[in-house]
Parts: structure tokens; sequence; C-alpha cells
């Protein structure tokens, strides 16, 4: 479900920003000289890792599933948490906080691309951080990579004329409140 509902923001954003559409198809299109890329040159995607990154970072999959239970007494501002308490970790905010992302609303993969400044650490945590992160984290980077690869060599993604991008709700997963459709057109 997380893989899904990651992939379908991931589609969303592209359609809504199809500068980095074409972008994405370009260095898709390069790497792969056949209309079937594989799993081998997947870390030479450098555009397309980036753009899954950041909509992770914008519609984290997994939002309201992230708990600790403190080790220790701990004050944020003016708040004051006793060990022993169970606190829910707000990834949502976390990932749109402008002190850590500048411009936190806006779409820019450009965040996570090689040689970008720098995340503060524990700012981005799409699969949860610690003991307890997501050990299928490897595995679904890797996933929502290919199928993206293999969606955006075979077709442009748009939205229909007058659709834009749904707001979220929480749910299980981070879900768009409204149905999302899209346009596939064959390259």
């Amino acid at each position: 479900d997380t893989s899904a509902t990651a992939l379908t923001w991931w589609l969303a954003l592209v359609a809504a920003h199809q500068d980095y559409a074409s972008r994405l198809y370009d260095e898709v299109s390069r790497q792969f000289d056949a209309e079937n890329p594989t799993i081998d040159n997947l870390t030479e995607l450098h555009l397309l890792n980036a753009s899954i990154r950041e909509t992770m970072r914008l519609y984290p999959p997994a939002i309201a599933l992230f708990q600790r239970r403190l080790i220790r007494d701990i004050r944020v501002g003016e708040y004051f948490f006793p060990k022993g308490v169970i606190v829910n970790v707000p990834i949502w905010h976390i990932h749109h906080d402008p002190e850590l992302f500048a411009d936190p609303e806006t779409f820019r993969p450009e965040r996570f691309l090689p040689g970008a400044p720098a995340i503060a650490r524990n700012a981005y945590m799409p699969f949860g951080l610690g003991p307890r992160f997501c050990l299928g984290q490897y595995f679904a980077t890797q996933e929502l990579t290919l199928i993206a690869a293999r969606l955006l060599i075979k077709f442009k993604v748009k939205f229909r004329d007058g659709d834009v991008l749904p707001a979220a709700r929480v749910d299980v997963v981070l879900r768009p409140i409204a149905s999302i459709t899209l346009q596939l057109e064959r390259h």
C-alpha cells in the first residue's frame, strides 16, 4: 500500500510539473535504449531518484505509523515530555518545515540531486528512522524507480484539462482526498 501510494503521488506530481516530466523522460531514454528498463542502471537515474525522494518528502506514505516511547525526559520549546510517554513523530510537519526545507510546499527534486546542499540530519524520514526503520526501504526504492522508469519510457503523463493535484488526507497511508485521473500518451 505504501509503495502504491508513493507511486500515485509521484505520477500526480510529474503530471502537474511537465517541465520535470520532459527532463525525466530525457534522462530515462538516454539511459535505456530499449523499451524495457532493468534494475541494472537505476542508480544512474539521478533526477528520477531525486523526484521520487522529493515526492516522499511532500507526501510521505506511512505518515501515521511513526511512534516512539521516550527513553528520557525531553523538552521541546515550552513543552515537557516525561520518559516513557509514547509520542507520534510528525513526519508531515518535519518534511514541510521551512527551517529544514526552503520553499517546503514546492516540488523541487533538485534538493536530492548529487551535489545539492546537505539535508539536516533526521529531517527526511519517509521510511522512519532508528531501530524500527522500514526494512523494505531499499526494495521499495528500487521498485518505485523501476516502475517509474518503465512508465516514463513508454508514456507521457499529464492531467486532463482542468484537473489539479488533490489535497492529501491521513488514512493508514497518506492518500489523495479525491481520485486522480491522468492521461497517458504513448511516446
